[in-house]
């Protein structure tokens, strides 16, 4: 599916006559692709096997009939090749722990009762039952957890094998595209092989929680694509091309689960952001316009059949729809039960402003540290105001992935300026020593 998936990436790459990128964010971009093909598949209840079979298949062709459009600094045997010998037992390690990682998320060991079994694992079996994310009025959670690429992307995953393997769509998936996503920002960041293979081993170390099917790492992986572009972005000139590409990567995050939309929506807001008011040309103003404009596209057949089948188009933004508030039976709950609830909203928050004053201190002035500076205020912005949205509640799932993502990115430009300077140094140690030796 991944491999599929890339394809498909690579053609839209193609499509937009966009430079030639990595398998992570074609990857994302495929993706991106599949749930906006798969809303009018929706849409026209064609939700079948042997349609999600020919995607695939598709998706397969493309991939090796555009393999000669990877970007040569991107080629893990090179990586491999020129690393060190502590780099490569480090990153043996990682990947014996991302082994292992993966393979406990093949089978699903037991489920969360109160969601998955009346929800989570009921969409997709029902979706391939009916052919389309059908009605449910009277669960909460067909309205206010996914728009239903999620349950899309199960679809692929049960349509070849079974129900007990549900999870692999998040989980799986996730963590094997969160290793190319990784090597990829290292690369993108100038990293040393040795910064690399740390970054991976540390990021597998992570622990994570995943109460439910609900979708939290493939999100993460996304998010990484959807930053890729736009430290691209702010180096390019097509940048409204790349602010498209943004919106739909970022369109998909959406889809899989609704809690993203605050994150995606404020990223897309740093190609103008990062620029400053000097820069701040018509394009750059548009960039945003474009981006949301793209989400839009990429959700816009999932959006009809949610108004049609719950009466909103976008919960909660647009409309509660049916959810069980309407009902009028239960009431709500307060949003804050106890003092210690309303402190976790800002606990992340002073994390990052923590993380922001050291990147402000130091002083660096180069274009990783200014990405990296607006993705950690962007990212605590978004995650306290989520947080207050949702009472404190699960903070740290909920916002794993822009979490994550705000310290691996602020990890990149800390590490790639060392790196740097280290490189810089030894260059000019060589050069003096030369000078020496025409001396004497």
């Amino acid at each position: 599916l991944l491999v599929s998936f890339t394809g498909w990436g690579r053609l839209t790459g193609k499509i937009f006559r966009v430079g030639r990128l990595p398998a992570s964010v074609a990857c994302s971009l495929g993706i991106a692709s599949v749930v906006f093909l798969g809303g009018w598949l929706n849409l026209a209840h064609a939700i079948y096997p042997s349609v999600l079979f020919a995607i695939t298949g598709v998706g397969l062709l493309f991939y090796f009939v555009t393999r000669s459009q990877r970007p040569e600094g991107y080629r893990w045997l090179s990586f491999w090749r020129n690393a060190s010998s502590g780099s490569k037992v480090l990153i043996a390690v990682a990947m014996l722990i991302l082994t292992l990682r993966v393979a406990a998320t093949v089978r699903l060991g037991n489920f969360n009762i109160p969601d998955d079994s009346a929800a989570y694992l009921v969409f997709p079996q029902k979706m391939l039952a009916m052919h389309h994310f059908a009605s449910d009025p009277f669960s909460d959670r067909r309205v206010i957890s996914s728009l239903g690429g999620a349950y899309l992307l199960q679809c692929f995953v049960i349509a070849a094998t079974s129900l007990s393997h549900v999870a692999m769509a998040d989980r799986t998936l996730g963590f094997l595209l969160l290793a190319a996503a990784l090597f990829d920002i290292g690369v993108r960041f100038e990293l040393s092989p040795f910064q690399i293979a740390l970054l991976e081993f540390l990021v597998y170390l992570a622990p994570q929680e995943t109460i439910n099917l609900t979708f939290v790492v493939l999100p993460t992986s996304l998010l990484f694509g959807m930053i890729w572009l736009i430290v691209e972005t702010d180096q390019v000139q097509l940048r409204l091309r790349n602010a498209f590409l943004i919106g739909a990567t970022g369109g998909a995050i959406i889809s899989l689960k609704s809690t993203y939309l605050p994150i995606v929506a404020i990223y897309s807001l740093i190609p103008f952001l990062a620029a400053g008011p000097r820069s701040w040309t018509l394009k750059r103003v548009a960039s945003p316009l474009v981006a949301g404009l793209s989400s839009l596209a990429v959700l816009l057949a999932w959006m009809i059949t949610m108004k049609m089948t719950s009466g909103t188009y976008l919960f909660p933004v647009l409309g509660s729809g049916v959810d069980y508030t309407t009902y009028g039976v239960f009431h709500l709950m307060g949003r804050f039960s106890t003092h210690r609830a309303f402190v976790k909203i800002f606990l992340q928050a002073f994390a990052l402003c923590v993380l922001i004053c050291v990147q402000i201190i130091v002083g660096i002035r180069n274009h990783n540290f200014r990405i990296s500076l607006w993705i950690l205020v962007t990212s605590a912005i978004a995650i306290t105001a989520f947080n207050y949205r949702s009472g404190g509640d699960f903070i740290w799932r909920y916002n794993f992935p822009q979490f994550l993502c705000a310290i691996v990115i602020f990890y990149a430009a800390t590490g790639s300026t060392f790196h740097q300077d280290s490189s810089s140094t030894k260059a000019r140690l060589a050069f003096y020593r030369s000078e020496e030796h025409t001396s004497e």
